[in-house]
């Protein structure tokens, strides 16, 4: 198994982190593309950050912030994220999170000067095509987690 695949398998195992774009196929694209970056020990990679392409030609996501287990709470999470947005974020896009009220993300993400967006702005702010588009469009005025357990931030330009 080489060490995208071995990525792919850990981050599919994480509740928090979304599943269906960690294949190993995505994650060495994005790592070869420059918009992830990655932290090793001993050849094996033990921290994983990326920028996801969306819809829209000028929003990226970041996401599927991880740390191998062994290695939480030394604060690669927060190496990986600062370099995703300092090094990584190409000058003509604008990079956005939606996290599910996890509270170590929100932290690492005002201390990285990403601004919350209340629910009822989220469309006014990132286009909707690129935050919930893969939820059902009719629940778009009725969603119970928009606000509550998803919350989504952006990094103002």
């Amino acid at each position: 198994m080489n060490q995208w695949e071995k990525l792919s398998e850990s981050l599919q195992k994480e509740k928090a982190i979304m599943g269906y774009r960690n294949t190993p196929k995505n994650l060495e694209k994005n790592y070869s593309d420059g918009t992830a970056t990655i932290k090793l020990s001993a050849g094996e990679i033990i921290s994983f950050g990326a920028l996801w392409p969306t819809d829209d030609c000028f929003w990226l996501e970041a996401g599927s912030i991880w740390v191998a287990e062994k290695f939480r709470g030394e604060k690669y999470s927060s190496e990986i994220f600062h370099d995703l947005i300092t090094n990584k974020l190409p000058k003509n896009k604008k990079a956005f999170v939606i996290t599910h009220s996890v509270s170590k993300m929100i932290h690492l993400l005002k201390k990285e000067n990403f601004i919350e967006i209340p629910a009822n702005q989220w469309d006014e702010k990132v286009p909707f095509t690129v935050t919930c588009q893969p939820c059902d469009e009719e629940m778009k005025e009725k969603c119970l987690l928009k606000g509550n357990e998803c919350k989504l931030f952006y990094l103002p330009k």
